[in-house]
């Protein structure tokens, strides 16, 4: 683990879904290869997975050249997605982790560009539904990641400043918001990663987060 600890007066924790809490990465990137091979679209799951997180219409824009088949593409995509919602699993240490973050006194927010919906339906098969106080998805605002706009909400909706609120994600597009909005940023690298933005903090999983947060 790099960086020090989280800010005195941390109040709440505000974390990306897919790749941070869930091991998801794989199967939302097997349902755009799905949506896109089933509308003629050359694709495969592993050209895609880099752009997991970003919103459908700058997913869609990458594979396609344009969002003309964005409604199309996330219906296929959201059929696949429910299909296997079921196999969601949170990473091993993610249900204690959030336990004792949430018996520390911690508020807790999933900020995803996946549809509320579908998040709910991916943390109720992972088992963590009932550590989260507040969900935003992707179609709760109008600009999606990179913009803060998502995580802005997460905070608001924990009755935090941006300044209380400790961004956890797995990609620079959820490193670079927590920037924009003033808030500590840690990045979660659980395989091999080469992030362009310099974080606050920098975990394997989520143990380091607790370490950051003093939580014993």
């Amino acid at each position: 683990m790099s960086g020090c600890a989280a800010p005195k007066g941390t109040r709440g924790i505000v974390f990306d879904m897919d790749g941070t809490l869930l091991d998801t990465v794989a199967l939302v990137s097997s349902a755009w290869e799905f949506a896109l091979r089933s509308l003629g679209y050359s694709a495969a799951a592993s050209d895609i997975e880099p752009f997991v997180g970003l919103p459908a219409s700058k997913i869609a824009e990458a594979f396609t050249g344009s969002s003309s088949s964005l409604m199309e593409l996330t219906n296929l995509r959201a059929s696949y997605l429910e299909e296997h919602a079921r196999d969601v699993r949170a990473f091993p240490e993610v249900p204690a982790a959030l336990e004792r973050i949430k018996r520390a006194g911690l508020r807790i927010a999933i900020a995803t560009s996946i549809p509320s919906k579908m998040a709910r339906l991916f943390l109720e098969s992972a088992g963590i539904s009932g550590s989260v106080d507040a969900l935003v998805g992707g179609d709760n605002v109008e600009r999606g990641k990179p913009e803060p706009d998502i995580f802005l909400e997460a905070a608001r909706r924990l009755s935090l400043q941006p300044r209380e609120a400790v961004v956890v994600g797995d990609r620079d597009y959820d490193v670079i918001p927590a920037k924009r909005m003033g808030s500590f940023s840690v990045l979660v690298v659980r395989k091999s990663y080469c992030p362009t933005e310099r974080p606050d903090a920098v975990i394997a999983d989520l143990r380091g987060l607790l370490e950051l947060l003093g939580i014993r």
